[in-house]
């Protein structure tokens, strides 16, 4: 039932891309290469993506100054923006969210 209703938004709507992983915390690197390569394969004119989690806030005015900010003329192509924490040390702990 809960796969036919699955099937029925992806062709109704187009906004699902399945994978064949468990959507795990520790698997969000899975996560976001298989989305990369599914944007570089299904997306040739795609100037941005982003990806988000459901329980974040997006300020979509300050989204917008950020990559209105990107000089012109300068290279879009491959470029990955994310947060930097250069002091942070792994967590080892295997029970550890984090």
């Amino acid at each position: 039932m809960f796969q036919e209703r699955v099937k029925n938004e992806s062709d109704t709507f187009r906004d699902i891309i399945i994978e064949n992983f468990v959507d795990t915390y520790n698997n969000l690197t899975v996560k976001t290469l298989r989305l990369l390569k599914w944007v570089k394969n299904n997306c040739k004119n795609t100037d941005y993506i982003m990806k988000a989690d459901d329980d974040i806030y997006i300020n979509m005015e300050n989204l917008a100054l950020f990559i209105n900010g990107i000089p012109k003329g300068s290279s879009r192509d491959n470029i990955l923006y994310g947060n930097l924490l250069c002091s942070s040390k792994p967590i080892l702990d295997p029970s550890s969210k984090w």
